[in-house]
């Protein structure tokens, strides 16, 4: 285990358990966006003590890859750009700027997404010359 992951898990402040083990697994992710999951090893026969902390927000999954049920689950809601054509003055700023290529531009500069492969990162927004052309 890397310097930097256990610094990330004692900052994450797992309690001691009265110096008994925690056994904690990372898996996935991109650079920071771990899925953690962390087990007390020493559990009682009624069951495992589990914190489940999926940091996906593309496909938070690891609930069905570990066969367990969500408890406190909340709806994350993901920003999706709308164009709004009428103050669209097709500067194509929007396409230049978005790193997973979900917008592209017809001939015209007429901005198209393609709703699959935009992360919702907010970018075509913030590089937008008109304010309003591209709403929630």
């Amino acid at each position: 285990m890397s310097i930097c992951t256990r610094k990330f898990i004692n900052k994450l402040g797992f309690p001691n358990f009265g110096g008994e083990s925690v056994q904690i697994a990372i898996s996935g992710g991109k650079g920071w966006n771990w899925k953690i999951y962390s087990r007390h090893k020493s559990c009682s026969k009624m069951g495992v003590k589990r914190t489940l902390a999926d940091l996906d927000v593309e496909a938070p999954n690891d609930h069905l890859l570990l066969g367990v049920s969500l408890a406190n689950e909340e709806p994350v809601y993901q920003f999706m750009p709308h164009f709004d054509y009428l103050k669209c003055i097709k500067r194509r700023k929007c396409a230049k700027v978005c790193e997973e290529h979900a917008i592209v531009t017809l001939k015209d500069g007429t901005p198209f997404l393609m709703p699959t492969l935009c992360s919702g990162c907010r970018a075509c927004e913030i590089v937008c010359p008109v304010p309003g052309a591209i709403r929630e």
